[in-house]
């Protein structure tokens, strides 16, 4: 199931309420960033739902305040600090070397388990 909406809390509560009110909900809701897990969060507490009991969530991004909702919020980084760095650098030597080749980079994501994701029950 995909419910496609906007980047906000408030989008996050409203999609993820929609999929929560199904006959057939679902057992765990993945995100495209924390501020969508930390509403879904909110809609799975206002539908008396349990994280991670009824529902595991997981964020995306690794914004600080992941590590200190109740539950904290399993998420992926991509550590953007590092990635960062490593973009400086690469546009440096770009400047230094017009003609330098093209480089492709490739940083794998990192999954952190906290505490809203859980055994599946069914």
């Amino acid at each position: 199931m995909v419910q496609e909406c906007g980047p906000t809390i408030n989008d996050g509560y409203q999609a993820a309420k929609r999929l929560l009110e199904l006959k057939d909900r679902p057992t765990a809701i993945i995100t495209i960033n924390d501020l969508l897990a930390m509403g879904a969060l909110r809609a799975a507490a206002d539908l008396k739902l349990r994280v991670p009991n009824d529902l595991s969530l997981v964020g995306y991004d690794n914004i600080p305040m992941a590590d200190f909702l109740i539950p904290r919020l399993t998420t992926v980084t991509k550590d953007a600090y590092t990635l960062g760095i490593q973009a400086f650098k690469m546009l440096i030597a770009r400047i230094q070397n017009p003609d330098l080749a093209r480089q492709i980079v490739q940083h794998p994501p990192r999954l952190i388990i906290r505490e809203s994701t859980g055994q599946a029950t069914f």
